[in-house]
């Protein structure tokens, strides 16, 4: 945990565990995708926080053309957020 309570999750491998529990009760924890807190609800009357997604859920398995993203490899096509990764 950071000195602000906040926890940071450095990798989304599927076998990272968290649950609402942590945050106290009367708790719900959602997925968010590209976000890391989910829209806030106006009648929601219990904590709500995000869990980021790094996946779709379900889990889509990959295409015949995808290629699996690997951080010791190079890409020069942007990413969602308009980034190139270079090694």
């Amino acid at each position: 945990m950071t000195d602000g309570g906040d926890i940071r999750i450095c990798s989304y491998e599927i076998g990272v565990l968290v649950w609402p529990g942590l945050y106290g009760e009367k708790v719900r924890m959602v997925p968010t995708f590209k976000s890391d807190t989910p829209p806030k609800s106006k009648t929601e009357e219990s904590l709500v926080v995000g869990a980021r997604m790094a996946y779709d859920l379900p889990p889509v398995p990959y295409g015949k053309d995808d290629e699996p993203w690997c951080a010791t490899a190079s890409y020069t096509e942007p990413d969602w957020k308009g980034q190139v990764y270079n090694v």
